[in-house]
This record gives C-alpha cells, sequence and structure tokens, in this order.
C-alpha cells in the first residue's frame, strides 16, 4: 500500500469519479484505475460500487475513506515537520544556566528566540558551572549559559564560546551604611565589616573568589552569614547583616535598601553562552546566532 493510493483513492470518493479525480489529481484515467484497483486487490475488499461514470463507496470503503485521510494529514505533518526542523522552526532544547549567570542576559535571548520560534520546545535546567561543562560534553543539553571556567577555555576544539558582556564586581551594602555615599571603594575599606556570602553548596566557586580578593586587600572577611540565592543574600544585606559583593546585574533585581559601589581596582567576571562544535541542530544554530544578533556576545 502507498500513498499515492490513498491519495487516489480519496480523491475518486470525494468527486464520485475516475474521471474528475484524474483531471484533479493530473494523472490519465486509465492508471488511476489501475492503482485504485491495485488497493482493493491489496486490502482485499471492494472501495467501490461502480455503476456507469459514477461510482459510490461501499461499507468498507466508507470506513477506508475516514483512515485513509488520517494516514494522508499525517504523512503531511511529516513533511512539514521535517521542513520547519530544517530551518530551526521546530523542535527542542535542552539548555542549562547557573544561578549566577546575569538573568537580564539569559531573559533577553529567551524573550527574542521565543518571540521567532514559538515552536521549539525550551527545556531549562538550572545546574553550577562545572557541571553544565559536564553535561553538554555528555549530550545532556545543548546550550550552557554558565560563567566561564577554566575547563571550558581549554577545550576550545571541543565548544564553541560565546562570550556575552562581562559583568563588573560590585559592593552591596545597605542604604545606611557609613559608605552608602559613595560611588566606589577599595576592597580593603570593608576589612571591618560583617560580610554575607553565598553559600558553597551552590556549586560556584564565587565564596573562593571573594575571600581571595579580600586577602590580596590585606584581610580575610568576617563571614556571618550564607544564602543560595542571590536576592536572599542582598536581601539580608538590606536587612544590616553585612556587606558582600555581586556582579552589576544584581542591580536589575530592584531591591530596596541597597547602595552599590564599584570596586577599584576594577574587576569582572565572564559569562558566555557554550555550545558543542559538532552539534548539528539548525534550532540550536539559531539560538546560537540570535545571540550574535542581538549584540550580546562580544
Amino acid at each position: 500500500m502507498e500513498l499515492r493510493q490513498l491519495r487516489y483513492f480519496v480523491g475518486v470518493a470525494e468527486h464520485e469519479s475516475f474521471t474528475r479525480a484524474s483531471e484533479d489529481l493530473a494523472i490519465a484515467q486509465p492508471a488511476l484505475s489501475a492503482q485504485v484497483a491495485k488497493l482493493e486487490a491489496e486490502i482485499g475488499v471492494d472501495l467501490f460500487e461502480r455503476a456507469g461514470r459514477r461510482v459510490r463507496l461501499t461499507e468498507s470503503g466508507r470506513l477506508v475513506l475516514e483512515q485513509a485521510r488520517r494516514a494522508l494529514r499525517a504523512a503531511d505533518d511529516v513533511e512539514r515537520v521535517a521542513r520547519l526542523g530544517a530551518r530551526g522552526l521546530v523542535g527542542r532544547l535542552t539548555l542549562g544556566y547557573s544561578r549566577v549567570f546575569p538573568a537580564r542576559i539569559l531573559t533577553a535571548v529567551l524573550r527574542s528566540y521565543r518571540r521567532r520560534r514559538p515552536d521549539v520546545a525550551l527545556d531549562l535546567r538550572e545546574m553550577p558551572s562545572v557541571d553544565q561543562i559536564s553535561a553538554l560534553r555528555n549530550g545532556e543539553i545543548d546550550c550552557a549559559f554558565l560563567r566561564l571556567v577554566p575547563d571550558c577555555e581549554r577545550r576550545v576544539d571541543e565548544f564553541e564560546i560565546l562570550p556575552v558582556p562581562d559583568q563588573r564586581v560590585t559592593a552591596a551594602v545597605d542604604s545606611r551604611h557609613r559608605l552608602a555615599k559613595r560611588r566606589s571603594v577599595a576592597l580593603a575599606e570593608f576589612a571591618g565589616d560583617d560580610w554575607v556570602m553565598f553559600g558553597r553548596n551552590i556549586g560556584e566557586s564565587i565564596n573562593d573568589d571573594i575571600v581571595e580578593r579580600c586577602r590580596q586587600a590585606g584581610f580575610t572577611p568576617r563571614i556571618v552569614q550564607e544564602a543560595t540565592d542571590v536576592r536572599i543574600v542582598l536581601g539580608f544585606v538590606a536587612a544590616g547583616l553585612g556587606v558582600t559583593l555581586v556582579t552589576s546585574a544584581a542591580r536589575d533585581l530592584g531591591i530596596r535598601g541597597l547602595h552599590y559601589l564599584a570596586v577599584m581596582p576594577k574587576t569582572v567576571l565572564r559569562f558566555a553562552a557554550v555550545t558543542r562544535r559538532d552539534a548539528t541542530s539548525a534550532a540550536l544554530a539559531a539560538l546560537a546566532a540570535e545571540i550574535r544578533s542581538a549584540g550580546l556576545s562580544s
């Protein structure tokens, strides 16, 4: 049984005439009749009652007609999905993201992509940056939105790295803090303050980085509170529990009662979207193009 036979059968059934069906389907009538007869022979029943030029469906023919139409619609859907998939307009992408990745950038990418490709399903998974590298290599995710870590940069032959704008390290203090009227600060000026830090269980090395920067400034931070979410960290700071270091993107969270100061000398954290170089998904290629065209990739 072939799809063309089903199309011929449906055409004859709808026109109730081999002559009109052959004209509509652009096939010679003898060939059309032969194909319908072959279909009847294959399934072992008569589909039409033939009476002169007019034909009528048999009871079996009416039942087959419904199923034939479904089969043809399914075949058309297969062709449509294949064409759209080749253009990256349908499919599924699994994306990893780190909780320290700038939310504004991630949101901008996803919003633009969803607007252009609403039929591509996106599965978002939060995971630490180092875990995303392994997930990429194992094929568990298609794209990683992460903080650039040495393991990633050492594998430029394996990964395509799309850097996004660097995020400046910024100090956050509560609005009543002694330095709350300043625009910048040397890290050493926080030597006597209590500190609120990110919990080590978030899987990122931010705590170690902050402690190392403080030691380079001549002191060890006195950590009085930890939290795993940047909003909670900043909430503790706004409550006066201590000071902290965050990226400049933290301002976008809009938490009240805070004052941000540029840390001198200037220090930045680097982030990127990362994919495998051997990835062949058209939907993924479109996502990478979206990041570039949006001006987010430097």
